[in-house]
């Protein structure tokens, strides 16, 4: 039986790529929402990066293989909808991966080029040449 620790599912987690994005994974990107224990089996809360996302079902079994790897039987993963998905969610380290492999990534909404709706009012820069007039 393993210790009830929810730092060591995320660790077990962040061995579990995005699909269609594979130098990301689903703990830095923000997919994992909840890890939940009951009786000896763990719970998992995982929300899709927009409603649609084709690469849900192959994450939800990903996260299951990775559990049952590390010796975890019967974990649950659902998906939820009710929290809808921001890129604010994804860590700072993710957004520089994004950049990395060349994807400009988002900023946040919080950041001070945002407007009060959370768009941005300037230009996102290119992830090769850094130029905003792209």
């Amino acid at each position: 039986m393993h210790e009830r620790n929810e730092e060591d599912i995320r660790t077990i987690l962040s061995e579990v790529l995005d699909p269609e994005i594979p130098v990301l994974n689903v703990v830095e990107m923000g997919i994992v929402r909840n890890i939940s224990f009951e009786n000896e089996s763990v719970q998992v809360a995982i929300a899709p990066t927009y409603s649609g996302c084709p690469a849900m079902r192959t994450i939800e079994g990903e996260i299951e293989l990775a559990l049952n790897k590390a010796g975890y039987v019967n974990p649950e993963v659902t998906t939820v909808y009710s929290e809808l998905w921001s890129s604010d969610f994804m860590t700072t380290e993710a957004k520089q991966k994004l950049e990395e492999y060349g994807i400009a990534p988002p900023l946040s909404t919080d950041h001070p080029d945002a407007d009060l709706d959370g768009s941005l009012n300037r230009s996102i820069s290119c992830p090769f040449c850094k130029s905003v007039e792209t």
